[in-house]
């Protein structure tokens, strides 16, 4: 690591769930992260400043006004002119930590782009506005034995979980869509410290799998306004169309 590095990331290097051989890991790691509004904007920022080495920015929407109070890349004259999100987060992250490689991508996640969407990376965070995008996102992975990180807001709740190759996955906590603000509602209530606390918990997840450590099978799910925090077991489900028998 150069001297420039070390002065970069010492307070990080100075915990000892990294170290200097969890930095090293970091630089070489490569993430997808899938929808960059409010959380996914959270998370890459994150991502990037934690030193992670590569980072692919994949969202096919423009910026919008109502997105400004709780999405964090973005700015008033971006949604001026309607930026496109991909490629705007990848520039101001470009100004915060130049040696992440960013690769931007302006396109949709659908069951027929996300392999290839997501291919070639250590790991996946979802940064999704609907459940459905996750099963798309969470059925993938699966398939390529690749880990990754749900996290979702609702209001003042946050929810995260991350998901290792062998399963549990989503389908095992939730075999179908649920009937709540975040399974894609036009415009679901948020507070906007949120999307942050979620983001916040999810790259926590990641910077663990990305160091070694295994999933912990667990859903934290947090309600910010009434100050609580459970954790959640995750079970696999033997039935599961993904990663069980059914």
């Amino acid at each position: 690591m150069t001297s420039k590095a070390d002065d970069r990331y010492a307070r990080q290097i100075l915990s000892p769930h990294l170290g200097e051989s969890g930095q090293a890991k970091l630089a070489t790691a490569s993430i997808a992260v899938a929808g960059c509004g409010a959380v996914g904007g959270h998370a890459a920022m994150l991502c990037v400043r934690a030193g992670i080495g590569r980072v692919r920015l994949i969202d096919h929407d423009r910026v919008e006004w109502s997105n400004l109070h709780r999405q964090i890349l973005y700015t008033e004259a971006d949604a001026q002119t309607t930026a496109l999100k991909a490629e705007t987060a990848a520039h101001r992250l470009t100004e915060i930590n130049t040696e992440t490689e960013l690769e931007p991508i302006v396109t949709k996640i659908t069951p027929e782009t996300v392999d290839d969407l997501l291919s070639g990376v250590d790991l996946v965070l979802d940064g999704l506005d609907t459940m459905a995008a996750r099963y798309v996102v969470n059925d993938a992975c699966r398939r390529a034995e690749r880990p990754w990180v749900y996290a979702g807001v609702d209001g003042a709740t946050i929810s995260v979980a991350a998901f290792g190759p062998a399963g549990p996955c989503l389908r095992c906590l939730w075999p179908e869509l649920p009937h709540s603000g975040e399974s894609g509602m036009t415009r679901p209530a948020v507070i906007n410290t949120a999307p942050a606390a979620a983001a916040a918990q999810q790259v926590t997840e990641a910077l663990r799998l990305l160091t070694g450590c295994e999933p912990r099978r667990l859903m934290f799910r947090g309600d910010l306004w009434n100050g609580t925090m459970n954790r959640i077991e995750i079970t696999q489900d033997p039935e599961c169309t993904v990663c069980g028998g059914g």
